[in-house]
C-alpha cells in the first residue's frame, strides 16, 4: 500500500506530526512518503496513492495562503481515501480540517477523517524564544506522548480501512466539530478574509546594516515577497507579504524583524476569541 503525507510547515510543528503520520504507516509495512508542499512535484512521485495524509498550521484562522496554492497545484486524485489534520497555538481558528478536506474533495478524494492538533504557538516574545515553548495556554508542551499516541492511532485506524476497503467517507459537517471559534469570531470570519485579518499585524522590516546577503529569506519565502536588487539589497514587496515571519526565523544576522511586541499583543487578544481550543479528531 501506498501513502503520500502532504505538510506545509514554517514553525517545524506541522513537519514534526506529518514525520509521526508516515512513522505510523511505515509500521503497518506501508510505503509512505513525505513532501513539503513546495518540495512536492508530481513528475517525481508518478504514483496514484492509496491513502493521502494532508497536514497545514492555522494562520490567521485560515490555510496558510501560500499552502492553499500548493495544494490547488496538486493533480487529481480520484477515489484516493483522504485524512486532513492542523495544527495550531491554542487561539481562535477556522475550522481548517473542513476547509483542508474541501480543497482535497475538488481533487477527487475520499475524506475519511481529521484532527485538529494542539502545538506550540511560533510568537516570539521580544524576538527570541516562541510564545508556545514558555506558556501552557500557548501550547507548550504539546503534542504531548497521550496526544502523540492517540494520532499515531488514528492514523493506524484509517490506515487499517484503506487496506480492508472500508472507505466510506465521513460528513463533511462532522469536521466542523473540530473548530475553536465562539461567535465573535465567527462574525468576523463571516465579514473579514485572511487578508483583512492579517492587517493587524507588523510588516517585516529590513535592516540594511545587518544584512549578510546570504538571501536564506529570499529561499524561505513561498510567496516569492521577498527579492535582491541589482545592487544585491533585499526588497519585501508588502502587498505579497503574508506575515508568516519565516524570513525573521532564517535570518542569520537579525536583518530582518518585527514589531514582536505587536505579534504578541494581537495573539493574545484574538486568544480571548477561542472556545475550547484543544486537541481534537474524526475518524
Amino acid at each position: 500500500m501506498k501513502a503520500l503525507v502532504l505538510y506545509y510547515s514554517g514553525s517545524g510543528n506541522t513537519k514534526y506530526l506529518a514525520e509521526n503520520a508516515q512513522k505510523a504507516l511505515t509500521s503497518k509495512h506501508w510505503d509512505a512518503e513525505t513532501f513539503h508542499l513546495r518540495d512536492f512535484n508530481k513528475n517525481t512521485y508518478p504514483f496514484n496513492p492509496d491513502l493521502i495524509i494532508l497536514g497545514v498550521p492555522v494562520h490567521y484562522w485560515d490555510i496558510p495562503n501560500s499552502a492553499k496554492e500548493l495544494i490547488r497545484k496538486l493533480p487529481e486524485y480520484s477515489g484516493t481515501s483522504a485524512f486532513v489534520f492542523s495544527s495550531f497555538g491554542k487561539c481562535v481558528c477556522n475550522s481548517v480540517p473542513f476547509s483542508l478536506a474541501k480543497e482535497l474533495i475538488e481533487k477527487g478524494c475520499n475524506i475519511l477523517g481529521g484532527a485538529q492538533i494542539v502545538s506550540p504557538h511560533a510568537a516570539k516574545v521580544d524576538g527570541n524564544e516562541r510564545l508556545g515553548d514558555l506558556e501552557i495556554e500557548y501550547g507548550k508542551g504539546q503534542p504531548d506522548d497521550p496526544t502523540l499516541e492517540k494520532f499515531i492511532s488514528v492514523v493506524r485506524v484509517i490506515a487499517e480501512k484503506v487496506e480492508t476497503n472500508n472507505t466510506v467517507h465521513i460528513e463533511l459537517e462532522e469536521l466542523k466539530k473540530l473548530h475553536t471559534r465562539g461567535v465573535i469570531a465567527s462574525i468576523m470570519n463571516k465579514f473579514s478574509s485572511n487578508r483583512d485579518r492579517m492587517w493587524f499585524l507588523p510588516h517585516i522590516e529590513y535592516i540594511r546594516t545587518k544584512c549578510e546577503k546570504c538571501y536564506k529569506c529570499v529561499k524561505s519565502c513561498d510567496d516569492n515577497a521577498i527579492t535582491y536588487t541589482s545592487s544585491k539589497e533585499i526588497a519585501i514587496n508588502k502587498k505579497r507579504c503574508n506575515k508568516c515571519y519565516k524570513c525573521t526565523d532564517v535570518c542569520p544576522s537579525g536583518a530582518l524583524t518585527t514589531n514582536w511586541n505587536k505579534v504578541i499583543f494581537w495573539t493574545r487578544a484574538s486568544h480571548l476569541l477561542a472556545r475550547n481550543p484543544s486537541t481534537k479528531f474524526v475518524a
